[in-house]
């Protein structure tokens, strides 16, 4: 599932910001995609900790 949040970010960020914006990017795109999957990873990681000290989650009555 990350590599797919990783691969649809590059793939969105190449026409956005080179296209719509007409910006050139100078960075290196490993250095930008490795930022990316440690940022990826980090928030994932708090968001599972985060679950795993609730007591209880908050379920919907909808389903």
């Amino acid at each position: 599932m990350g590599v797919v949040v990783l691969a649809t970010s590059m793939l969105s960020l190449i026409p956005v910001i080179r296209g719509l914006l007409d910006v050139p990017i100078e960075a290196a795109w490993l250095l930008l995609l490795a930022g990316s999957g440690r940022y990826l990873f980090a928030t994932t990681r708090f968001g599972i900790c985060l679950a795993t000290q609730a007591g209880t989650l908050p379920h919907s009555d909808c389903c």
